[in-house]
């Protein structure tokens, strides 16, 4: 995935959402934004709508069957992976494929690291955004 490149290294921070410094959910946003063309809602401060807000608690608490997203069984691409943290979702991935993951390491910064192990006992799910192809 040559796209991916353009994000790794950017620093982690916590609530990062602008410039150069991305939390795991700026990191999706990010990526959603610059490589397809879809605008997330934020995740943390004002959402614009009641929508934008039930999308993004649908996803983070794992209850993606709220539209735009919805879980699947293979993952693909630009899938956003989920990973818990005791019994919630804290954590979120952008899928390079069924193997690889981008995302935003606490402590870190981007990197590509592989959906196992530590990750996979703490794996909760993979959902697709309904305008991913």
């Amino acid at each position: 995935m040559s796209w991916a490149v353009n994000y790794l290294g950017i620093p982690h921070a916590p609530l990062g959402r602008v410039g150069n410094l991305l939390d795991c959910w700026g990191l999706l946003a990010r990526v959603y934004r610059d490589e397809l063309g879809i605008a997330l809602p934020p995740y943390h401060g004002v959402h614009p709508c009641q929508t934008e807000r039930a999308e993004v608690a649908a996803l983070l608490q794992a209850g993606a069957t709220h539209a735009p997203w919805r879980a699947v069984d293979e993952i693909r691409a630009f899938d956003a992976l989920l990973f818990r943290q005791g019994r919630h979702a804290t954590h979120v991935a952008v899928a390079l494929d069924a193997r690889r993951m981008l995302h935003s390491a606490a402590g870190g910064a981007v990197i590509v690291d592989r959906c196992a192990a530590p990750w996979g006992p703490r794996f909760v799910g993979a959902y697709r955004h309904e305008a991913v192809a």
